[in-house]
């Protein structure tokens, strides 16, 4: 056989057919190796850190009682219960002479004119104190008339 008519190792197309064309190259740049990042761990840890700081803080803050020192908010009283039952105008006196010990100045107090007393009774007195309307919830701890104020 001659060499003309051997195979060649590259096929002739046929003439209707067409050759597949490169494939294209992608849109954004290809990742290299993977690099050793630990900027987010760190940022973690800082964030971590942060938040325990925050936290450790408010802990402080509720323990202590705040800023100011501590203490609560709540004032300690008692008024002279007769027949299980107080006049409001004795609450009243009573109420305005706690919140003027403890640095408020109460122009005006009014509290029902009569309560029955008992533990767990809630009274709302209103007033006007350090020049600012106030309503102040009166709660009896016993039937003798120990209360605690709390202004709200």
């Amino acid at each position: 056989m001659s060499d003309q008519y051997a195979p060649s190792p590259f096929p002739a197309p046929v003439p209707a057919q067409q050759w597949a064309s490169a494939p294209a190259p992608p849109a954004y740049a290809p990742l290299g190796a993977p690099r050793n990042r630990n900027g987010l761990a760190v940022a973690a840890v800082v964030m971590s850190a942060l938040s325990l700081v925050g936290v450790l803080v408010l802990g402080i803050l509720v323990a202590t009682g705040g800023p100011g020192g501590g203490g609560s908010d709540l004032l300690e009283g008692s008024v002279s219960a007769t027949s299980g039952t107080v006049d409001g105008k004795a609450l009243a006196a009573s109420v305005r002479r706690i919140v003027t010990d403890d640095g408020g100045d109460v122009t005006r107090l009014t509290c029902p004119a009569s309560t029955t007393v008992s533990a767990g009774t809630v009274v709302v007195c209103r007033g006007r104190v350090s020049d600012a309307d106030w309503a102040l919830l009166v709660v009896f701890e016993d039937a003798e008339g120990s209360f605690v104020v709390n202004p709200i």
